[in-house]
C-alpha cells in the first residue's frame, strides 16, 4: 500500500500542546509543513551536506556515497520487486522511526551533486556532443523503469534510479537551447515561486469544500488538482500584478520628486 504523510500543518495540531515546540522544529527541518514544502529543509540539508563532502573527500567520493544514500531510498520504489529480503525490512524498521527516505539526508545530495558536476564538466565531451540525442536515451530509459515500477504499488514512488541522469541531461540541453535563450524566462520563475507557496493552501480549501460530493476517491482527486492547479496560477498572477503595480507606483513617485 502506498505510504502517504498527512500535511504536517495539520498533523500538528494533533499533537499534546507539550510536544508542539518538537513538532514544529522536525516540519521546518526535517518533513516541511505541508505538501512539497518539504523541499526546502530537504535542499539545505542536501547542500550542507554534498559541500561538506566535497571539501573533504573530493567529487569522486562525494558521488559514490551520494548514490549509495539514493539507494537506500530506491527500497521503497522497488519494495515490490524486494518481498521477504533483509533489505526491505531493514527499510521498514528505519521507516517506522523516520517516516520517509525523501529527506535532505538520502533524495537531495545527488542532485545537488549532479548539478556541481555538470558545472565542472559543462564543457567536456560527455555533455557538449550530441546532449538532445542523450536526454532522448536517457528519458526512453527512465520510461522502459517506470513501466517496470508501476506494474506494482509498491510503498511509495519518490525514488527512481535513472532521475538523476535524465535530470542533469536535461538541464544541459535546456542550457544549451538557443531557443530558450531568446525568451526572457524571469517571469515563470517568479510565478513558480508563487505557485510552490500558495498551492497547499489552494489544495486543502478544495479538498474541505468537495468533502461531501458523492465522487470516489479518484475522482475527487482529480476534480482537486484542477481546482488547486487554477486557483494557485490565478494567485500567483494577482500576486505579480500587484508587486509590479507597487513597483511602478513608486518609480513613479520617485520621477515626480
Amino acid at each position: 500500500m502506498e505510504f502517504r504523510l498527512p500535511p504536517l500543518c495539520l498533523a500538528l495540531f494533533l499533537l499534546p500542546v507539550y510536544l508542539f515546540p518538537a513538532g514544529i522544529l522536525i516540519a521546518l527541518v526535517y518533513l516541511g509543513m505541508c505538501y512539497q514544502l518539504w523541499y526546502i529543509p530537504a535542499f539545505l540539508l542536501g547542500l550542507f551536506l554534498v559541500n561538506q563532502l566535497v571539501k573533504r573527500l573530493g567529487m569522486v567520493w562525494t558521488g559514490v556515497i551520494t548514490f549509495l544514500l539514493y539507494c537506500w531510498g530506491l527500497i521503497e520504489t522497488y519494495s515490490a520487486y524486494l518481498d521477504t529480503t533483509s533489505l526491505l525490512k531493514g527499510y521498514q524498521l528505519y521507516s517506522n522511526l523516520f517516516f520517509t527516505a525523501r529527506n535532505g539526508l538520502f533524495y537531495t545530495p545527488i542532485f545537488i551533486y549532479m548539478g556541481y558536476y555538470l558545472y565542472d564538466q559543462f564543457h567536456a565531451q560527455t555533455f557538449k556532443v550530441h546532449c538532445w540525442q542523450k536526454l532522448s536515451l536517457a528519458f526512453g530509459l527512465f520510461c522502459i523503469e517506470g513501466t517496470i515500477i508501476f506494474q506494482h504499488e509498491g510503498i511509495d514512488k519518490n525514488f527512481f534510479l535513472l532521475l538523476p541522469i535524465v535530470t542533469v541531461y536535461f538541464v544541459n540541453a535546456c542550457l544549451r537551447s538557443s531557443f530558450l535563450k531568446s525568451y526572457d524566462l524571469q517571469y515563470l520563475k517568479q510565478m513558480s515561486t508563487a505557485l510552490y507557496f500558495s498551492h497547499p493552501i489552494f489544495i486543502e480549501l478544495a479538498r474541505y469544500g468537495f468533502r461531501t460530493l458523492p465522487l470516489s476517491y479518484p475522482d475527487k482527486g482529480k476534480l482537486i488538482f484542477v481546482t488547486a492547479l487554477f486557483g494557485s496560477h490565478l494567485f500567483g498572477m494577482g500576486m505579480l500584478w500587484v508587486r509590479d503595480r507597487r513597483k511602478n507606483k513608486r518609480f513613479l513617485q520617485m520621477v515626480r520628486s
